[in-house]
């Protein structure tokens, strides 16, 4: 039986159990993308809706109304610019690991465009990156795949180490012991990862393994380049942390430089977990859970928000900032669309 003749067995499977509402058909492709885009905002609500319900909403607007917007917005302008220019020297640092012929200039804009598309969805700005990188460099899909695979894996272990070093200074407590230990196991995990991929041998499945465009990523970058990247990562995310030491004081709330190191990589860490848009609710509900010797919930939870919606602002300004100078948004979307097409993943 041809593979032409198993598809379209399939389909007719597929469309036999599929439920019909009057002359309808529930379209199970179309449904499901739309609950999993929904699911994460009803969990933001849900954890907004459970912080709000016991503070008092007056000292809240209060905390808000009393923040130092003289202090905090220049510190936001200057920390949006400075963490974009490191976050575009990460990735040009790992394309120039692989010798590709990329000018930091070039990636300013990719990297600017690409955060406006991850505010719209994140899938979407990784996409972007694979598109800017096919379409500037002719580097295929699948081998864009590979880079963003090695450069996630960087940003997620940078977490984990700044992570461990924050709950190896913070003040025990059985939260901070659990999230030391999950942090090494998932660093351990991470790095064997990388081991076992540029160690597999060349015989039986393993070599045609070894083929794949995303896997040679991984045996062509020494480990002492992927060491370097990670660290670069780390160099990124230690910006959050001035940041934050300028942020609380901005909403009145004096935590030392010592104990920010150790708490801001954990809720960094909690704001990368897919488990709300942007860490919404869920670093909020960190940061009260840490800060609370240093303000009321009130207080606390003011900053979050502010933080969350400023650094969303400022990188959307940043993104529409190099839209203006890109083929526009629709655009982008349709060649991503395209290329994924052309080539499948």
């Amino acid at each position: 039986m041809s593979h032409a003749e198993t598809n379209k067995i399939a389909d007719n499977i597929a469309l036999k159990l599929t439920p019909h509402i009057g002359n309808k058909t529930f379209v199970h492709s179309r449904l499901m993308p739309a609950i999993k885009n929904i699911l994460p905002w009803i969990a933001v609500f849900a954890i907004f809706s459970y912080l709000f319900w016991d503070i008092d909403k007056t000292q809240f607007l209060t905390s808000l109304s009393y923040a130092n917007i003289y202090t905090y917005v220049p510190g936001l302008i200057v920390f949006g610019m400075i963490a974009f220019l490191l976050d575009t020297q990460n990735l040009y640092a790992i394309f120039n690991h692989f010798k590709y012929n990329m000018k930091f200039t070039d990636i300013l804009p990719m990297r600017g465009v690409t955060y406006l598309l991850m505010i719209i969805n994140f899938n979407l700005g990784m996409g972007g990156i694979l598109y800017f990188l096919k379409r500037d460099q002719d580097i295929s899909i699948k081998r864009g795949t590979g880079l963003m695979l090695i450069y996630n894996t960087a940003t997620q272990n940078s977490l984990f180490i700044l992570s461990i070093i924050g709950c190896l200074i913070a003040p025990h407590s059985d939260i901070i012991r659990k999230i030391l230990i999950f942090s090494i196991i998932c660093v351990s995990v991470n790095f064997l990862w990388v081991a076992v991929l540029k160690k597999l041998p060349d015989r039986g499945n393993f070599s045609k393994f070894k083929t794949l465009a995303w896997v040679k990523v991984y045996h062509e970058i020494p480990f002492n380049s992927y060491l370097l990247i990670t660290f670069w990562r780390c160099v990124y995310y230690s910006t959050f942390i001035l940041f934050f030491y300028l942020g609380v004081r901005a909403f009145n709330m004096a935590i030392p430089l010592l104990l920010l190191t150790a708490y801001v990589p954990i809720i960094l860490l909690i704001i990368s977990l897919p488990v709300t848009p942007f860490g919404l609710g869920t670093s909020q509900a960190a940061m009260i859970l840490f800060f609370k010797d240093f303000g009321s919930e009130a207080n606390i939870l003011a900053f979050g928000i502010t933080y969350s919606t400023s650094v969303i602002i400022i990188r959307g300004i940043i993104g529409l900032f190099y839209l203006k100078k890109s083929q526009g948004i629709r655009s982008i979307k349709r060649g991503i669309q395209m290329e994924n097409a052309n080539e499948k993943i």
